[in-house]
């Protein structure tokens, strides 16, 4: 009698940590990053882009991706015809209680980078950085670091500079070492055993070396057009406009 109880219980155990997997999984479909480059051939999905504001300061257009009451901001091209490169990116909190979808947006103070969404510009956002970062870099050139963790040795890394994001990127370790003891889930939800790490943008490249330890970890900046492995989850990572 005892055997088939103890038979049960080791089944319910793995039912439930087989529907714990299913569920973070599910949380993490899909991650939503902005395409680093929008080539003339491309077609962008425009329920991501803004109009010009008029009185902008500069003609810029924006996209935008709003998660929770969290707004990811980048800044493309002056026309949709020709995007263009990707060249900043922002984040703020949308505390307008309003879907700025597809409205109007640009800069039109002289010395700051408050963003303004509406016809006539009536919603102001201020950027944003987490206070729940991590510092790295130097005290010469410090910088603030967030990531979560996507697959395998796959996360997306965002670096602040400031309030402006200078790297916000899915990038993998470079041969292929097993991050996760190091970084875990995310930097709000870290391995408890993690030795802690100091790390450094490097432009290309996020450069991790744990406390304590000889080894690092290269973490490769990737974009729209870099290759991913055949076994990668389909619709897991989602690139826009």
């Amino acid at each position: 009698m005892m055997t088939v109880q103890r038979a049960v219980l080791v089944l319910l155990m793995l039912l439930s940590s087989t529907a714990m997997t299913f569920a973070q999984e599910e949380t993490k479909m899909p991650f939503i990053l902005f395409k680093d480059i929008i080539r003339k051939t491309d077609k962008p999905d425009t329920k991501y882009l803004h109009p010009i504001l008029k009185n902008a300061r500069m003609p810029v257009i924006f996209a935008s991706v709003q998660e929770g009451n969290l707004l990811r901001v980048a800044k493309y091209g002056k026309t949709l015809s020709n995007l263009g490169n990707e060249w900043g990116r922002y984040h703020f909190i949308n505390k307008t209680g309003k879907d700025l979808t597809g409205l109007p947006a640009g800069y039109l103070n002289p010395d700051d980078d408050n963003l303004f969404f509406g016809e006539n510009g009536e919603y102001e956002l201020v950027p944003y950085a987490p206070a729940n970062s991590k510092k790295i870099g130097t005290s010469e050139w410090p910088n603030e670091m967030t990531w979560k963790h996507v697959w395998k040795n796959y996360y997306i890394i965002t670096v602040y500079k400031g309030v402006h994001v200078v790297t916000e990127h899915l990038t993998v370790e470079r041969d292929g070492k097993d991050v996760y003891p190091i970084l875990g889930e995310s930097n709000e939800h870290p391995p408890p055993n993690s030795p802690g790490f100091t790390a450094s943008d490097l432009g290309y490249r996020v450069f991790i070396t744990p406390n304590g330890r000889r080894e690092s970890y290269s973490m490769l900046l990737l974009d729209n057009e870099s290759p991913l492995p055949p076994d990668f989850p389909k619709d897991l990572i989602k690139w826009i406009p």
